[in-house]
């Protein structure tokens, strides 16, 4: 490909680039193109007198370590220490990873309505169906439905091609571009148009929408075809630069040809698309060629002089894929695969392991009777007799499940989702009158989102975090027991399966809130980890907010309740209704006498200094946790004299009783009168109309 055919899009992405990363714009007195190479000096200047480790902040680090757990995936501690920078060593499964991750990348030839080749370019697939790669590749649905994807274009291990399949796009049954990120997602036609392999064969790239899967300084890795050659690798001697909300910057080897491929981190997860390289210029503003030269219109794209290259976002490609996608069956697979309740398929070469059976990690052909028959790219599992896989305390009743033939347990992560601006969060106005957040005393002891707000609002509920506990301060809740806002579309499916899209034998794995420091959150591992000391349960219940105008309201309410936000560790005789737990039996019991009415909640652990210490597990290593030994909570609600407020504190070692909310002198012992419990709290302060309309003073 010549200078001339991609000169109006790298002119455009590199205007772009340097607004993002350049100077301030009070010292822009040349043209921004002028400053291109300027500007990128000064970003290779930064990192390369700073280890990755100190190019972010503690937060942001945190969260990168915390990625490295993606599908499970074990981190090992060279590749915990190549994140900071302190080693540059692989493990042998990097390369066997790095094999993984190429299979799904293929080379596009785009062509015109006539069938002329105008040029090559990369893409690969992020769904068993659907492939990405850049607009400026597939402009338009007719160019999609005349260009071809070739797979295992590549050289086997003798230096000999190996034999391609050749696969047409379907844009007439999925197709989504946007001009501003340069994306192009497109579904592949099922059928090979020419050659031997299937499509399945080939698997799929998780585009995650978290965020933090790479910190600037940190080695990126780019799969490409460049101009149109076999599969080739720009290996790790490559650096991020810089990170702005839509874009990566990095140095990298690639050619034209290269537009469209994936950029991964260290660890083998797809950060970028990329798009564009940015060209040296001399003062005239013309390309330079690697001599030092002005390009001309027929010099080759591969001698240009590239100084950096840039990709876009893998955490935007997806959410704005999602946000543009038409409703339907191939939406929800790309939905389903980027949330994770899907994995990419495990190549027949590995071992199969059931994470938490009491087989994992047991030899085939070992006493378990459990056999493993591979054949292509599909696993075929024969489990002789039923697998109990423990949850909770050492008998049944504490919480088994058991997994027959066919029924393989699996941990998969709620649907949720990532569009946080949308959230308004807990509604002061909602009964009616005034009923404010409560507030903090002391606001130094909250955990601050990198917007700086203290209050996190979620789907009709709010909270705030202790930082340096990492569980919640307080919550409050908008409750809305009506039938038409419980399921507000008749004929659709609310219950808890359908809305967060579980199996019945999956096992929840809860997730961090992007918008708050890593580090002032209990990941979800710590509960797993530990879940024979405790649950993890829901500290706003899901039932109570689940509600909305529409099936989006109420699905987005369900997946919100599953952040680890959410979360505290409570025992199982406590906070499990099914058992007597008393904390359980209240959230029934006001769940049940609200059932049509509306309410607010405030609720929250009784964060005492004296407090156990619990020497658990987190993302990063071991960890010790002050446990609560209480928890309190609110009711405000519209009585017939006005606002009715009843406060509770629920110790986590009272007697076990079984008991109905009618006998009111059980429950009445368990009440206390607000400004007691604030004294109690001590960290933060009921709203005066609460305070007013308490009924257990």
């Amino acid at each position: 490909m010549k200078v001339d055919r991609l000169k109006g899009v790298v002119e455009t992405t590199g205007v772009r680039l340097v607004e993002e990363v350049g100077p301030p714009a009070s010292t822009r007195a040349a043209p921004i193109e002028e400053k291109a190479a300027e500007a990128i000096d000064l970003l290779k200047a930064r990192v390369d007198a700073t280890a990755p480790g100190q190019l972010e902040t503690p937060e942001r680090q945190a969260l990168r370590t915390l990625q490295l757990q993606e599908g499970g995936r074990r981190a090992s501690l060279s590749e915990l220490e190549r994140t900071i920078g302190s080693d540059d060593l692989v493990d042998l499964n990097y390369l066997l990873r790095g094999l993984d991750a190429a299979r799904p990348v293929g080379r596009i030839t785009i062509r015109d309505g006539g069938g002329r080749a105008l040029g090559d370019a990369t893409g690969f697939m992020v769904t068993p169906t659907l492939l990405l790669t850049n607009q400026h590749v597939l402009a338009d649905a007719a160019t999609a439905a005349a260009s071809r994807v070739d797979f295992d274009c590549e050289l086997d291990r003798l230096g000999f091609p190996r034999p391609t399949t050749t696969f047409g796009f379907d844009p007439g049954r999925f197709f989504v571009v946007d001009a501003a990120l340069d994306m192009a997602l497109v579904a592949v036609s099922p059928q090979p148009m020419r050659g031997d392999g299937r499509l399945g064969d080939y698997g799929w790239l998780r585009l995650s929408p978290e965020v933090g899967k790479i910190n600037v300084g940190e080695a990126i890795t780019i799969i490409q075809h460049p101009n149109g050659r076999t599969k080739q690798v720009a290996l790790r001697e490559n650096r991020l630069l810089d990170i702005t909300a839509d874009h990566l910057t990095y140095e990298s080897d690639t050619a034209p040809g290269s537009s469209g491929a994936p950029v991964f981190n260290d660890s083998w997860q797809v950060v970028a698309l990329h798009h564009s390289g940015v060209p040296r210029k001399d003062a005239q503003g013309r390309w330079l060629l690697q001599n030092g030269q002005p390009a001309g219109e027929e010099d080759d794209d591969a001698d240009i002089d590239w100084i950096a290259n840039e990709g876009v976002r893998a955490s935007r490609i997806v959410t704005t894929a999602l946000a543009l996608a038409p409703a339907g069956a191939l939406r929800d697979e790309l939905e389903a695969c980027s949330l994770g309740r899907v994995e990419p398929p495990v190549p027949a070469t590995e071992s199969t392991r059931i994470p938490g059976s009491a087989v994992s990690g047991a030899p085939v052909g070992a006493s378990t009777g459990l056999s493993v028959a591979a054949s292509g790219t599909s696993t075929t599992l024969t489990v002789p007799l039923t697998i109990t896989i423990g949850l909770g305390g050492a008998s049944a009743s504490a919480g088994t499940a058991s997994v027959s033939a066919g029924a393989v347990e699996k941990v998969v992560e709620p649907w949720h989702d990532p569009n946080y601006p949308a959230r308004t969060g807990y509604d002061p106005r909602f009964l009616g009158v005034s009923v404010p957040l409560p507030t903090l005393r002391d606001a130094s002891v909250a955990a601050r989102m990198h917007d700086g707000g203290v209050v996190v609002p979620y789907q009709n509920f709010s909270l705030a975090m202790h930082k340096a506990r990492r569980l919640p301060l307080f919550t409050a809740s908008n409750v809305d027991g009506s039938a038409a806002a419980k399921e507000p579309e008749p004929g659709r499916s609310y219950n808890r399966d359908a809305l967060g899209g579980l199996a019945e034998n999956d096992f929840e794995r809860w997730f961090l809130d992007p918008r708050l420091p890593a580090d002032a959150q209990l990941p979800d591992r710590f509960f797993d980890k530990d879940r024979k000391a405790f649950d993890k349960g829901h500290l706003v219940r899901r039932e109570e907010v689940c509600w909305g105008v529409d099936y989006a309201q109420v699905r987005r309410a369900n997946g919100d309740t599953y952040h680890v936000t959410n979360c505290t560790p409570q025992v199982a005789g406590f906070n499990r209704s099914n058992r007597k737990g008393v904390w359980g039996l209240l959230e029934n019991l006001i769940e049940a006498q609200g059932r049509v009415e509306r309410y607010s909640l405030f609720a929250g652990p009784l964060l005492a200094a004296d407090d156990p210490v619990f020497v658990g597990v987190d993302d990063v290593g071991q960890v010790q946790v002050k446990i609560p030994r209480a928890y309190w909570k609110v009711v405000v609600a519209r009585g017939q004299s006005g606002l009715e407020a009843f406060g509770f504190l629920l110790e986590q070692d009272l007697t076990q009783v079984a008991f109905e909310f009618d006998v009111d002198p059980v429950w009445r012992a368990r009440m206390i009168p607000l400004k007691k419990l604030q004294d109690r709290i001590g960290l933060i302060r009921f709203p005066r109309a609460v305070m007013r309309a308490d009924k257990g003073a």
